[in-house]
This record gives structure tokens, C-alpha cells and sequence, in this order.
């Protein structure tokens, strides 16, 4: 690929990434006229763009979930804390298995409860 195709793959891109979603495709029809390759190249980019996006955003709920809930990953005397489900005043409540049960349960963990050492 040339620095010139490059160059106009690349401003198309960001025209289109910064327009309005609804009128993207509107946009491309124009700029890319007959050119299939471009539309090609600047989709893939367009594409590619949104996966990012959305891996961040679950990246971000993913560590805002840890932060909530700061048990997940351990174990609570006989309970595995798997994920969070909930919270409320009396404090969050926990998805996990009852290791000697061998069966998941959800338990509540209470503000004032101490973990065992």
C-alpha cells in the first residue's frame, strides 16, 4: 500500500469515525463512490475502532466490579466468592460455591462481620 492510499484511507476514517453514526454510511457511499477497497479498508478500521471501545468499557466494569466487591477470588471460611450480586446497608452479597457442599450459594457478607484470619 502506498503512503498516498494510506494517507486516504486514514483521513476517510476519521471523518467517518467522527461523524454521526447514522449518517457513517451516507458518508462512505460519497467518499468511497465505486472504490470497494477503501470502503473495505475503512470499515475494517471503523470495526476494529468499536471492538476497542467496548474491551475498555469492559475492562473499566471489570475493575469497578473488583472494587465493589473486594472478596471475589477468595475464599470466606467454606465459601468461594465468585462474583458480586448485590449491596445494600447491611453490606454485599456474594455468588459462590459451599466448598464442602460442593454446590454454589449466595451468602451475604454484613458491614460489622469480621473474615476469620
Amino acid at each position: 500500500m502506498t503512503s498516498e492510499r494510506w494517507a486516504e484511507i486514514e483521513e476517510l476514517f476519521h471523518r467517518a469515525a467522527e461523524s454521526d453514526p447514522k449518517q457513517r454510511t451516507f458518508l462512505l457511499d460519497e467518499a468511497c463512490n465505486s472504490d470497494l477497497e477503501l470502503r473495505r479498508e475503512v470499515e475494517a478500521l471503523l470495526a476494529g475502532e468499536e471492538r476497542a471501545k467496548d474491551d475498555m468499557k469492559a475492562a473499566v466494569h471489570r475493575e469497578i466490579a473488583a472494587m465493589s466487591f473486594p472478596l471475589v477470588g477468595q475464599t470466606i471460611l467454606q465459601y468461594g466468592a465468585m462474583d458480586g450480586l448485590g449491596s445494600g446497608g447491611m453490606g454485599l452479597v456474594y455468588r459462590g460455591p459451599n466448598i464442602s457442599l460442593e454446590k454454589v450459594e449466595e451468602r451475604r457478607k454484613r458491614s460489622n462481620d469480621t473474615l476469620p484470619t
